[in-house]
């Protein structure tokens, strides 16, 4: 079974076309992220896949989820090698003579058109251990253009599995994958999700002011512009004026970053390395709107946290789309004539999301939104 196992965990990378758009913004549907509710399953569990999607008002799409028992990759929308039926059928030709066809609890692939999926423990785990045995075992044999696309996994940190995602409507299709851990044994801590306790944000100290003469009261909280933030409450939008920019913060439940130990390399007298916090990657993605950083890693305590995790985010009072390094992708002010009222509680409502990664599986992410009431006339352009 060694090549039936190679083939089918060969990993490609994917080839992206040119975009005059940055990748924070999200203007068409869109899948953003995926959540396992448990990103390491054990045997006798269930975990719960949500998906963060964006859809545009109005508009309408349908979910499809399933799983594979393999790695899969973008180049083929992620789709599974193997029906369960095949895979089945596979493994019990590879048997030796005689043997008879198998009969192995395999949960089914199809995980249902809701917007969350339930995906259970899929098989005993002494099938999946011989599954993942046989990867590693491939691996070993494998020619080196081969084994360069195999991922690298030692069956004691677990198996992992895909779960796929297709979103369609209005003529488009979404396909985003997630991976999940299937525990096999291993003595490493479960992995768990980072969490985003709150957004913040704050305008630069000079803007104070004008934003105040708006009628935006809530500015008035902060006064130290080194240490005060405004949090972006979940009920409500926040107003805020086009034209400035921001000070934003993803102010992460400290908490929910792990201290793990990674496995030594092969030849390493240790087994693992020494226990340090996971690598966190914080990524921001607006309907408007540019980020001095979009995506930014924390690596470990040695590292400011506050520093990492905070960005600022800039919403031009024009059509930008074509200047790369302040790109908004779309004439929002000619698509918002609310900003031309002198009504302050009229408005276009601008999404933020902060969407936080962690280096095994885990994953969390938060909206909130503004509410752009108008421009400002002390707008910081781009020079």
């Amino acid at each position: 079974m060694k090549h039936f196992f190679l083939l089918s965990l060969i990993s490609f990378s994917v080839a992206c076309g040119e975009r005059f758009e940055p990748f924070s913004l999200v203007n068409s549907t869109r899948v953003m992220a995926i959540q396992s509710s448990e990103p390491e399953v054990r045997p006798g569990e269930e975990t719960v896949l949500s998906a963060l999607v964006f859809v545009p008002p109005g508009k309408d799409v349908t979910y499809a989820w399933d799983w594979c028992p393999f790695r899969t990759n973008a180049v083929d929308k992620f789709e599974c090698p193997f029906t369960q039926e095949e895979l089945i059928e596979l493994i019990s030709e590879n048997l030796p003579d005689g043997t008879p066809m198998v009969n192995i609890p395999l949960e089914d692939f199809d995980l249902g058109s809701g917007q969350t999926a339930t995906l259970k423990y899929p098989a005993p785990q002494p099938f999946l251990q011989a599954i993942c045995n046989g990867i590693q075992e491939a691996a070993v044999d494998a020619a080196e253009d081969l084994a360069i696309n195999i991922p690298v996994v030692s069956c004691e940190d677990g198996y992992e599995i895909s779960v796929r995602l297709v979103v369609t409507g209005n003529g488009k299709t979404e396909t985003a994958a997630k991976r999940v851990n299937l525990w096999l044994g291993g003595e490493q801590p479960k992995d768990t999700n980072p969490k985003v306790s709150d957004i913040r944000i704050r305008p630069k100290e000079e803007d104070k002011q004008t934003l105040i003469d708006a009628g935006h009261t809530w500015v008035s909280e902060i006064n130290d512009f080194e240490n005060d933030w405004y949090v972006l409450p979940a009920d409500k939008s926040t107003p805020i004026l086009v034209g400035l920019k921001y000070d934003i913060d993803s102010f992460i439940d400290e908490g929910t970053i792990q201290v793990y130990a990674k496995r030594a390399p092969d030849g390493s007298p240790d087994k693992f390395l020494d226990a340090k916090r996971e690598i966190i990657e914080f990524q921001w993605l607006t309907t408007f709107g540019s980020f001095s950083q979009d995506q930014v890693l924390y690596f470990s305590e040695d590292e400011d946290l506050a520093a990492r995790r905070q960005t600022e985010i800039f919403f031009p009072s024009t059509d930008l789309s074509q200047e790369p390094e302040v790109s908004n992708g779309e004439a929002f002010v000619d698509n918002c004539p609310e900003l031309n009222n002198a009504d302050t509680s009229d408005g276009c409502i601008i999404d933020i999301w902060s969407v936080l990664r962690d280096d095994r599986l885990g994953a969390g992410w938060m909206k909130r939104s503004l509410i752009a009431t108008g421009v400002s006339s002390a707008s910081t352009e781009v020079e």
